[in-house]
């Protein structure tokens, strides 16, 4: 009686273990993105969509000079209607809630059948990164540096009423994007 008790014990306990298995097989992986992107409605500045790259489990996106990376607002489609997305402990609503992509970030997607995470790589378009008008490089017009103001897409550079602009040398840096 005893050995027959322990082999229905031991069944039981072997049935659980396969069954809990069977379920994080089941979470792990299986909620597939279909699109992630930046649309105009969300991102002011923005004249089109722009979408990202999914391969696997990796979302590559560059984001247009006028949106800024560090509050982007992204908007992501999976297989599920009933899918909620995550970055850390903070729900992201698609279309909805800012999101600092300066760094690689992680999404996690969630769906009552299972869950799969993306990681994100979001580079900025090339861009102009210092500009302005010194008087190193225009002896004979300028005798202070201008340098400019950069925000966004607007460069503003406060010159003397008086400066020929078209005789001045401008000096930049740029950084290019990379892919």
């Amino acid at each position: 009686m005893k050995k027959h008790y322990c082999l229905i014990l031991i069944t039981m306990i072997f049935s659980l273990f396969l069954l809990g298995c069977k379920q994080d097989a089941l979470l792990a992986d299986n909620v597939q993105l279909q699109s992630f992107s930046f649309d105009p409605a969300s991102n002011p500045g923005l004249k089109d969509a722009v979408y990202g790259t999914i391969e696997g489990q990796h979302i590559s996106i560059r984001v247009p000079n006028s949106v800024d990376i560090t509050k982007a607002v992204p908007s992501f489609k999976g297989t599920s209607e009933k899918m909620v997305a995550y970055v850390g402990k903070n729900i992201q609503e698609s279309g909805v809630t800012a999101v600092d992509l300066s760094k690689a970030t992680v999404y996690r997607f969630v769906t009552p059948n299972g869950m799969s995470e993306y990681s994100v790589s979001a580079q900025k378009s090339g861009s102009i990164l210092s500009f302005g008008f010194y008087a190193a490089d225009n002896p004979e017009y300028l005798f202070r540096d201008y340098p400019a103001t950069i925000s966004k897409l607007d460069i503003k550079v406060d010159l003397p009423v008086d400066a020929d602009i078209t005789k001045l040398v401008a000096r930049y840096t740029v950084k290019t994007a990379q892919y």
